[in-house]
């Protein structure tokens, strides 16, 4: 349980929790947990009225910390690493507050305080409390290291300490695994791992102008109508994450600086996280998904084609048992194989750029009397790599976010790109008669 310090009102000890070992994907993650490097993950709210006072944003995390116990440790310096209590902490360095300066854009106030590194002797987390860069409107910016969470459970945390209620707790991320996952046997995890390992091939390339990298990630966004994806979805028989890459892939065509704008066809391969976690509607803390790697055809000039090679390729690659064995084989095999394996996927050899596609928000979030209008991810870069697209959900719409480092034009362009090509196919579906 966490108690409140006699002494420092916002600081707390955590007690009874035991050491746990890292997973593997958690441990390559932890290889990146330098200044450097930007595997923080992170999502942000934006709500109406007035910000809350921070000594109360305070109490409520410390309410209800105990359900996540990854928010209450550290990681150990020990071979091999685990997440360990914290001996003490302070809440003041982990809910903050951010004022922005007079004509600051939320923007460039959310690139700063991503590129803040987190300290390791602290729990590898940070909530910020943003406001003066709209009138009678604030912002919850929420950041981790990839290490505590992935894309799916950044958003459910974010739900659990900024809604009213509070969700009900996660599960253990290693206890929520598919039945189909349980039920997999090592021949199969064999074979499929064999399968997966021919698809590595062809070898990805950058699409990009090779320079190098800066080291600064930029942050853009763009919404779309939910109902207006789903109709694009629903009129061509394909899923809302076959309109969403169907989409990248047309803005990625047409932004500046890239081969297809210069008549150099090239294939980008793109790595789609799916998660893990059961269907129940309970939703695990830490890592749990699997990877598929799709090819963006951004040669392709129709974008009805686009649509149909997207779906294709999405339903070939998720048809070959890859998910399923992923999770097993994650639990199965030895972790120097696991973190072998992670390294290669990860690479600029194998994908060209990470899209992933996050459920989100089904109903308003409400916190301190305010009503959330607009969520965002906010993605991570990964080491060797320089474009990352986010696509999140909420009640009544779809968010893309761009992340680029700063080598690359600017992302706002790559997002109101994607939005342009998300209407062309909404205007194909209706001339068809939609």
């Amino acid at each position: 349980m966490l108690t409140r310090s006699s002494s420092v009102s916002d600081t707390v000890s955590p007690a009874g929790a035991a050491a746990i070992p890292l997973s593997a994907v958690e441990h390559l993650f932890l290889e990146y947990l330098r200044p450097s490097e930007h595997l923080q993950i992170g999502g942000l709210l934006r709500l109406t009225g007035p910000p809350p006072d921070l000594a109360d944003v305070r109490e409520v995390v410390l309410a209800r910390l105990p359900a996540w116990p990854n928010l209450s440790s550290v990681v150990s310096d020990t071979r091999p690493p685990c997440w360990v209590p914290a001996t003490t902490i302070d809440l003041a360095d982990q809910v903050r507050e951010w004022l922005c300066a007079p004509g600051t854009e939320l923007r460039a106030a959310v690139e700063q305080i991503m590129a803040l590194p987190l300290a390791r002797n602290r729990p590898l987390w940070e909530l910020w409390i943003v406001h003066g860069a709209e009138i009678d409107e604030w912002t919850a910016v929420l950041k981790a290291h990839h290490t505590v969470v992935d894309g799916t459970s950044i958003i459910r945390l974010g739900q659990h300490l900024l809604s009213a209620a509070g969700p009900s707790a996660p599960v253990s991320a290693t206890t929520a695994t598919r039945p189909a996952v349980e039920r997999a046997r090592r021949w199969s995890l064999v074979r499929g791992s064999m399968r997966y390992l021919g698809r590595l091939l062809p070898l990805a390339r950058s699409p990009f102008i090779p320079c190098a990298e800066t080291g600064d990630r930029r942050f853009a966004w763009a919404c779309v109508d939910r109902e207006l994806m789903h109709s694009i979805a629903h009129h061509h028989g394909v899923t809302v994450n076959d309109v969403f890459l169907a989409a990248f892939a047309g803005a990625l065509r047409a932004w500046p600086d890239t081969p297809w704008r210069h008549g150099r066809p090239q294939p980008v391969w793109t790595l789609v996280p799916v998660d893990l976690r059961p269907r129940s509607g309970e939703h695990a803390n830490g890592n749990s998904v699997a990877n598929l790697r799709i090819r963006l055809p951004c040669a392709e000039p129709d974008p009805l084609r686009r649509l149909a090679g997207i779906a294709a390729s999405t339903h070939s690659a998720a048809s070959a048992d890859h998910v399923a064995v992923s999770g097993a084989a994650q639990r199965s095999f030895p972790k120097w194989l696991i973190l072998a394996m992670a390294r290669l996927l990860f690479s600029g050899s194998h994908i060209s750029i990470v899209a992933s596609n996050m459920p989100g928000l089904e109903e308003p979030a409400t916190f301190a009397g305010g009503v959330g209008s607009e969520f965002i991810a906010l993605g991570p870069l990964i080491p060797g790599h320089r474009l990352g697209a986010f696509l999140v959900s909420s009640h009544d719409q779809f968010s893309i976010s761009v992340v680029t480092d700063d080598s690359l034009p600017d992302g706002r362009g790559l997002a109101d790109l994607w939005v342009r090509a998300v209407l062309e196919l909404a205007a194909l579906r209706t001339e068809s008669g939609g």
